[in-house]
């Protein structure tokens, strides 16, 4: 699992900074505080990933799934 340690607001999106690396493996979804999420596609910034969200993630757990 990952941790947000920082997070932007980009429109309907929130752009979540992790911990580290997402880990090379398959995955389709994010699951953070028990709820899933499609993969919003994040180029050119490392140990970032995207969700359409408007919610605050600071200090969540995330699992890609």
């Amino acid at each position: 699992m990952y941790t947000v340690v920082a997070e932007l607001d980009v429109g309907k999106y929130m752009v979540l900074a992790l911990d580290r690396a997402i880990e090379d493996v398959d995955y389709t979804k994010y699951k953070i505080d028990g709820e899933e999420y499609d993969i919003v596609p994040v180029y050119d910034l490392p140990n970032n990933i995207a969700v359409k969200s408007r919610k605050s993630f600071i200090g969540s757990k995330v699992e890609c799934i």
